[in-house]
């Protein structure tokens, strides 16, 4: 390719003339300087999303969201057979334009774990694969009388899992500070979730150190990748919401007549307004597969899901109830656990 040079002085003078291009001009101006603002006519490939699942015994509703027109299949990771597909219709703003419905096989087992991806086929025929994967994981009750217990996970290799619903009593406190799950793979990289019902800030702490801190999120959703990879064993975790302290004197700023909200001194630290604790595991996978250990473990305190992360490796999706809880918000007594120190990642 040939470059013309650019005559300065007279792309100047045209520049001059009123920014008219006048004949003699439009052919000594550089190709950059035209812009093309043509609509594109290339079909914008995107893969469906998952808004919301809801269960009734063994029937499963799927909404979402995707492109105008495409086919959404439904496909069971297990056998890849099609499990349900629907339509997307017209995309108003709305944040669900394609429902599917299926039916699970019955629980024939103590437990059972079902695992649904995403497919999307566009108008032009081209398929898009969804990162995102539906989980449900089912239990009966120890004593095998009533209903079975139930998890809906919908998980996205590296990021926080999110839980649909929950097969035990919510791990929160009386403030409304709650942990959903715990999301780490076998490199010990951790990503926190949970939600708080009051403004503020989150932090976390592991053996006392913390290693992340994170706003509130719409709808008091939070989430906290951890700033070190933990190493293998068990650690007491403590979850903060912080803020002012509301025992330090608040003042109100008045300029001009008008008052302002109430604030504190810039330069107090935060306090810690409510909190909740576990202890969290995070075992040798060597181990665990040399044991045989299930994917899917069950405790009336935890329900923690192994799956296997496209390009290679494992994540797990820990979910708590109210049984783990290792801090009494009245006491502020800690559960005492075997620990191991934990350093950043060099």
């Amino acid at each position: 390719m040939t470059l013309r040079p650019i005559k300065y002085m007279q792309l100047l003078a045209c520049l001059l003339a009123g920014l008219v291009l006048t004949p003699g001009c439009e052919r000594d101006l550089p190709p950059e300087a035209g812009i093309d603002f043509a609509t594109p006519t290339e079909a914008l490939y995107a893969p469906a999303q998952i808004v919301d699942v809801s269960t009734d015994g063994l029937a499963i509703t799927m909404d979402g969201l995707a492109p105008t027109g495409s086919q959404i299949f439904i496909v069971d990771t297990k056998s890849g057979q099609i499990a349900g597909q629907a339509k997307a219709g017209e995309e108003s703003g709305q944040d669900i334009n394609w429902r599917a419905e299926f039916n699970l096989n019955a629980l024939s087992g103590q437990r059972a774990v079902d695992s649904f991806g995403l497919k999307t086929q566009l108008s032009d025929d081209v398929e898009a694969i969804s990162p995102e994967r539906i989980t449900i994981l089912r239990k009966r009750p120890d004593n095998s009388i009533g209903p079975h217990q139930q998890a809906v996970i919908v998980s996205r290799p590296g990021a926080a899992s999110m839980i649909i619903r929950d097969p035990l009593e919510p791990l929160v406190t009386s403030q409304g500070l709650r942990l959903y799950s715990i999301d780490y793979d076998n490199n010990g990289s951790v990503i926190f979730s949970g939600k708080s019902s009051v403004r503020g800030r989150i932090r976390i702490y592991v053996n006392g150190e913390a290693i992340g801190e994170t706003g509130l999120g719409e709808g008091g959703n939070w989430f906290v990748i951890a700033g070190w990879t933990l190493p293998i064993g068990t650690y007491p975790i403590e979850i903060h919401r912080i803020g002012d302290d509301p025992r330090m004197p608040a003042f109100q700023t008045t300029i001009l007549g008008a008052v302002f909200a109430r604030t504190t001194f810039a330069n107090m630290p935060p306090a810690t307004l409510d909190r909740l604790a576990i202890a969290f595991t995070r075992s040798d996978p060597d181990e665990r597969s040399k044991a045989y250990i299930s994917d899917f473990i069950a405790t009336p305190d935890m329900w923690e899901y192994r799956y296997d992360i496209p390009g290679g490796g494992q994540q797990y999706t820990a979910i708590y109830g109210a049984k783990a809880q290792g801090l009494t918000q009245t006491e502020g007594t800690e559960v005492q656990l075997q620990t191991v120190p934990v350093e950043p990642e060099n």
